[in-house]
């Protein structure tokens, strides 16, 4: 189960590819279901099936040694008002998002992922089965946020992918990222970070080269490199590892609806010290011995 939503991401991807290649070649029987998958996707009777959720969550549960989502005092929905859930690290496929995903207690909670993926029919189809997905863009989210609505995203994207260390160092991506935290002061949202303890061991990932790595994620483009996971024969079912993830106490903002940057920086700088505090709190808990000397590093 596991491996197939792997797959249905890395088909999502090459769905746009597909269907302009079909359509030059004349392949109009592809042309036709590539089409009718993506007016499916969209249909608006299309939505969360709890017996979906609960299947995929029995699922993943299996595909682990262990799972467990937990929730600091205040953190679970519903504690507070408008609230917006951060989740790193982001990983090679975002196995610490999706456990939220399909955690019970976040059923309300709208999920924020790239926009070529949520246009992407499969991917998109799959996503409102189990969730309630939207584009990870300016004015999905701050739509969301002017409704009251709680939000859960990656703000690690590409870049902490690439970063995964494939079980050395524990690194997160954040000292550029900004703009979420300016839209939380703009309508009020508190955020809560979360950490996905566990995440890095699932995959390999070949580190060096960042720069350039880098560079390339900004232009939309995954450079994670030499991924395997449990099987070199079926490298995108994780390895059986145990996975933790917190969600952190919520970091409360007042509201600013026009925040300089001086101030978008400094609630930017509380909420770095929350994601490190979060992260020495538990380490311990998450990977005992291994933890003793690990420091998590923020790019």
């Amino acid at each position: 189960m596991v491996a197939m939503v792997c797959v249905i991401w890395l088909s999502s991807i090459g769905s746009p590819f597909l269907l302009v290649v079909a359509a030059w070649r004349g392949w109009m029987v592809t042309v036709a279901v590539l089409v009718a998958l993506f007016a499916l996707a969209h249909l608006p009777l299309l939505r969360h099936w709890p017996a979906c959720c609960a299947a995929f969550r029995w699922a993943f549960n299996r595909a682990f040694a262990s799972v467990t989502v937990r929730f600091e005092p205040g953190a679970a929905p519903g504690s507070s008002p408008n609230t917006l859930y951060a989740v790193h690290p982001h990983g090679i496929f975002c196995m610490g998002f999706i456990h939220l995903v399909l955690h019970p207690a976040m059923r309300e909670v709208t999920f924020c992922f790239s926009s070529f993926l949520y246009n992407s029919p499969l991917f998109l189809i799959l996503s409102k089965l189990v969730g309630r997905p939207s584009p990870a863009d300016k004015g999905a989210m701050t739509a969301l946020m002017s409704a009251g609505k709680d939000l859960c995203l990656t703000p690690g994207g590409f870049e902490e992918a690439t970063l995964t260390s494939g079980g050395t160092a524990e690194r997160v991506y954040v000292l550029r990222r900004k703009g979420f935290v300016k839209y939380c002061l703009e309508h009020g949202l508190s955020i809560c970070p979360c950490f996905a303890f566990g995440e890095k061991h699932l995959y390999s990932n070949l580190q060096g080269g960042w720069r350039l790595r880098l560079q390339l994620n900004g232009y939309g483009v995954p450079t994670v490199v030499g991924n395997v996971g449990r099987w070199w024969w079926c490298p995108l079912a994780p390895r059986p590892k145990p996975m933790l993830v917190v969600v952190g106490a919520p970091l409360t903002l007042e509201r600013t609806p026009t925040p300089t940057a001086e101030e978008v920086a400094a609630a930017h700088e509380q909420y770095v010290k929350a994601l490190t505090g979060l992260f020495e709190r538990h380490k311990l808990d998450a990977y005992g011995e291994e933890a003793r000397g690990l420091n998590l590093e923020v790019w």
